[in-house]
């Protein structure tokens, strides 16, 4: 992964830049700070100007098509690009990174199938088969539907986590064996499921269970 950096005029110009690179997947993350105070030389003269930096992270291969997006749509005949690539991401993370970039470049066909090993996806295939035995989630637009095999109870749970970070903005729904349910509360249920011992869907519950796992990267 690598992260880069622009700067921009206006506010609105910077959040706009950020908000469409993540939405084409060129970006998994651009984040907006400032103002910031630059000083500078253009043009022979020394110029201090307010600006607004974007931060963007994404993944070494959308790196070109990143640097070319970002110059093609900047106000400066000049903008500022610099790129350094990261020493070390931790591998959630990366996977995550890998998986949204492609989530949203693909998410226009009826029904792709993802992270499975063999696959494009194979990084983050991995990640979830290491986490979860054999875990396959195919997308169809926004909802997603997961289907598993699990050697115990205890190794579907780093899923949980990571169903947790895709976040209700890709799921809408979850089917869990047969059992749909509103994506809001679908890492809830299926944890109940788990620790309740269950995997018929007939003895299935619905515990409160306090569900802390984080929304956001």
């Amino acid at each position: 992964m690598a992260i880069a950096w622009t700067t921009l005029p206006q506010r609105e110009e910077a959040e706009r830049l950020a908000c469409e690179a993540v939405g084409a997947g060129l970006a998994a993350c651009a984040q907006v700070d400032g103002p910031i105070r630059s000083h500078f030389t253009w043009e022979g003269r020394t110029q201090v100007e307010d600006e607004f930096r974007v931060t963007f992270k994404f993944t070494l291969q959308q790196g070109p098509h990143l640097e070319a997006w970002v110059h093609a749509r900047h106000p400066y005949a000049l903008p500022q690009w610099i790129v350094i690539e990261a020493s070390h991401v931790s591998p959630a993370y990366r996977a995550w990174a890998a998986w949204t970039s492609e989530y949203r470049q693909r998410r226009t066909h009826s029904g792709v199938e993802l992270f499975w090993p063999g696959t494009e996806s194979a990084p983050w295939a991995a990640y979830f088969v290491a986490a979860a035995g054999a875990l396959l989630i195919t997308i169809a637009e926004a909802n997603v539907e997961v289907r598993y095999e699990v050697a115990d109870q205890q190794s579907v749970l780093p899923a949980i986590s990571i169903l947790a970070l895709i976040g209700a903005s890709i799921i809408e729904e979850v089917v869990f064996r047969g059992f749909t349910a509103p994506a809001h509360l679908a890492g809830r249920k299926l944890l109940g499921l788990i620790l309740a011992g269950s995997t018929d869907q007939r003895d299935f519950r619905f515990p409160d269970f306090p569900l802390a796992l984080p929304r956001t990267l």
